[in-house]
């Protein structure tokens, strides 16, 4: 008879696993949305650069900020992510727990098994997360700067 908890272990590290998944997709969807704000303070306080004769160093550096907010935000959306666990590999599972083990695998061992793997893999996850959380926060305080270097230069 196989204990239910050993179920819910496994169950949860799923669950875990799948919202390490929606927030990479949520922090790509910010990463866009700083893009778009950064272009469009870009090209709003660029235009001002048009009544000007010299574009000066707080212009300068506000079109730096933006290269930067472009390149980090890029880096969150298309960069690709090495070693990034979704899931194990049912005939990995089959082939080195149940066929190949003399006995093979309980049913709670195997869910204990796949539990315990899945949370190493959620730690590894994390630290690629981190990462990403990092750099939208340095993008967004990019961003930020950026705007106010616009509002100087245009002073």
């Amino acid at each position: 008879m196989s204990d239910a908890r050993y179920k819910l272990l496994y169950e949860e590290a799923i669950r875990q696993l799948t919202a390490q998944e929606r927030e990479l997709e949520q922090l790509r969807t910010r990463a866009s949305g700083l893009v778009a704000a950064s272009s469009v303070a870009t090209s709003f306080f660029g235009a001002g650069l048009l009544r000007k004769t010299t574009i000066g160093v707080s212009g300068w550096l506000a079109i730096a900020l933006f290269v930067v907010v472009v390149l980090v935000s890029g880096w969150v959306v298309a960069g690709t992510i090495r070693k990034w666990y979704v899931g194990f590999s049912p005939v990995v599972v089959h082939h080195s727990w149940m066929t190949n083990r003399e006995p093979p695998l309980s049913e709670d061992a195997l869910h204990l098994n796949l539990a315990t793997t899945i949370y190493r893999s959620l730690q590894i996850n994390d630290s690629h997360l981190t990462k990403r959380r990092n750099a939208i926060a340095t993008a967004g305080s990019c961003l930020t700067l950026e705007i106010l270097l616009w509002i100087l230069n245009l002073m």
